[in-house]
């Protein structure tokens, strides 16, 4: 049996959002669900409490679902700080999330920290669908929400 790789994987990305603070703001915590395009399951729904202490994940019908994440910090229209232990492995991770005013936009950072065993094909899935996520879904949703509120 191979010897896990213990290591702390840092993985830094940030993109435009033609959009509000508020607007990127509600997008990654109340809106989360309709955005998100990644599920455990066909049937899940992506949630966010919304709270310090509370969790974001995915809930099922028949009752289970998975923790995305513990909500550690949550700042107004500025940062939001999860926590998580290894959905895909043995790890534990924290991801911050912070937005900065740029001349009527948002500059959206995403500073995603890994410590544990970690491969290769893991950073790999982590920095693509990050990169997926943010510069795709997020960006693609909060400017469609900010047009029509033009």
């Amino acid at each position: 049996m191979a010897e896990p790789s213990q290591r702390f994987v840092k993985i830094e990305l940030e993109t435009r959002v033609e959009a509000t603070r508020s607007t990127v703001y509600r997008a990654i915590t109340a809106e989360l669900g309709a955005w998100w395009p990644h599920r455990f399951r066909s049937d899940g729904e992506v949630y966010h409490e919304g709270r310090v202490g509370g969790t974001l994940g995915e809930r099922w019908p028949d009752g289970g679902g998975v923790a995305y994440g513990t909500i550690m910090w949550l700042e107004l229209d500025t940062k939001q700080v999860t926590s998580s232990i290894g959905v895909f492995g043995d790890y534990v991770a924290t991801n911050t999330e912070t937005l900065i005013d740029a001349d009527g936009a948002t500059i959206y950072r995403k500073s995603l920290h890994l410590w544990g065993d970690v491969s290769e094909e893991m950073v790999k899935m982590f920095r693509e669908g990050s990169r997926q996520l943010m510069e795709q879904s997020l960006k693609a949703y909060c400017e469609r929400v900010a047009e029509e509120l033009r």
